[in-house]
């Protein structure tokens, strides 16, 4: 397997060995492309980078030489590099590969990436791993977009069983799209996962929905269409008109009621202050000049003045004349 950007314009094919069979990986079916990929990263990080005239993913500034002027290395230079760095990290220690490969601990062997590669194959391990009949299934299915609701998985007008849990968490932090796969010959059920790391599960249609039950989901769309045009057909009629023009004498109505109740509260609350001036001129309470009380202040006979700095001076020089006479 071989990633097709770095062989245009080559012909690998001639010149792999008899009996060796060689894919490109097509844009829509990346088959091992990741592991193509990091094995190149790899190399390009621990070598390639490293060496006089790689442009090492910079920007090329305009005016200054161009990093192939500088390249003063053979093939088989580079190439003897690139061997001698893929024996090394072939002999390396990944901590990660002994939680990958549990054989490494069972022979007790170094985690290196030769031996868990040796060991894999001594035992016949592979990266095939065991699948239910919904994910097979959902597989083969055609790829859409659901919503998960408050109300359940919703599917354009269709509306599935969902979790409690995730259908409370929806609830809270608002609807989330997650992937599903459907049958286009029936509507009664939806495969979904949630997450790319999970699997997809079956989940079927709820009852306020059984109206499509056994349906395909061509029909629900020319069901979907017509509502649609009813809602364009009656979207207003006279029977509407009328009913605005009530509520909206309705309201005018009840704000004139409204103003009839804020002019009484007005009147009854109006010049409250003068009001009260006037009542107690005349009971005879207190006397108000310019709009203002006098205030009554105490005579000068029951004002009682405490000492200042001067008289706790002379206090203290008595104080102290008195301890040194001691």
């Amino acid at each position: 397997m071989c990633d097709n950007g770095e062989m245009i314009g080559l012909k690998p094919q001639e010149e792999m060995t008899p009996l060796t069979k060689l894919e490109f990986a097509p844009v829509g079916r990346g088959d091992r492309k990741s592991i193509v990929e990091r094995c190149f990263g790899i190399l390009n990080d621990e070598v390639i980078h490293r060496l006089i005239g790689t442009t090492r993913r910079g920007k090329i500034v305009k005016g200054e030489p161009t990093p192939q002027s500088r390249a003063c290395l053979t093939i088989q230079e580079v190439t003897s590099l690139l061997i001698r760095e893929i024996l090394a990290h072939n002999q390396r220690t990944y901590e990660e590969l002994a939680y990958i490969n549990p054989l490494l601990i069972e022979n007790d062997l170094v985690i290196s990436p030769k031996n868990s590669w040796m060991i894999s194959l001594k035992h016949g391990r592979f990266s095939a791993r065991a699948v239910g009949a919904d994910e097979v299934i959902a597989r083969l299915l055609i790829p859409v977009n659901a919503n998960i609701t408050a109300g359940g998985i919703q599917y354009n007008n269709l509306f599935y069983e969902c979790d409690p849990e995730i259908a409370s968490g929806v609830r809270v932090f608002g609807r989330t799209t997650c992937e599903a796969r459907i049958d286009d010959n029936c509507v009664d059920y939806i495969y979904v996962r949630f997450d790319k790391n999970s699997i997809f599960k079956k989940h079927y249609l709820l009852k306020k929905r059984d109206v499509f039950k056994g349906k395909a989901h061509l029909d629900t769309d020319v069901m979907a269409d017509w509502v649609d045009t009813q809602k364009e057909i009656n979207l207003f009629t006279l029977d509407s008109l009328s009913n605005i023009n009530n509520k909206d004498e309705f309201n005018r109505k009840g704000n004139e009621r409204l103003n009839e109740i804020y002019e009484s509260r007005r009147v009854h609350g109006k010049d409250i202050k003068k009001n009260r001036k006037n009542e107690l001129d005349s009971l005879g309470r207190t006397h108000v000049a310019n709009g203002r009380s006098e205030p009554l202040l105490p005579s000068s006979s029951n004002v009682l003045l405490l000492p200042g700095r001067e008289e706790k001076q002379r206090w203290l020089k008595g104080k102290k004349k008195t301890e040194d006479a001691e």
